[in-house]
């Protein structure tokens, strides 16, 4: 079973309307550019089908679903973090960055383990 997550279009949408509607705090727009253009053009979407059979459909919690995870690994790679726990710190530490994996509160972003437990799944 997986929690419901944003699809590519409204990740889209999104950051459409927050480039629209920039809140300073998240600093100079850009110096977003990289992550932006990323997130604009990833087709996450089209991963998540066939990642859904690792996930038991009617058992237990419901699992992370695997799109906001594919999107933050993505985005460490593009922003070249080596490292998952200095990742997740920046998700934390960035509103925006979190948001363009559609983590819009920051209790939406996951504990390290959970992402551990993605690539050992997948």
């Amino acid at each position: 079973m997986l929690r419901p997550s944003l699809t590519d279009e409204a990740i889209c949408t999104a950051i459409q309307d927050d480039l629209r509607h920039w809140n300073a705090d998240w600093g100079e727009r850009d110096a977003w550019e990289k992550e932006i253009s990323w997130s604009l053009i990833a087709d996450i979407d089209a991963l998540v089908e066939p990642l859904r059979r690792y996930y038991t459909p009617d058992r237990g919690r419901p699992a992370c679903d695997p799109a906001p995870l594919l999107r933050a690994i993505a985005l460490m790679t593009v922003r070249e973090v080596t490292s998952l726990v200095d990742g997740l710190r920046q998700f934390h530490q960035s509103p925006f960055l979190a948001r363009l994996c559609g983590w819009y509160h920051r209790e939406d972003i996951p504990a390290i383990n959970t992402v551990y437990g993605f690539l050992r799944r997948n």
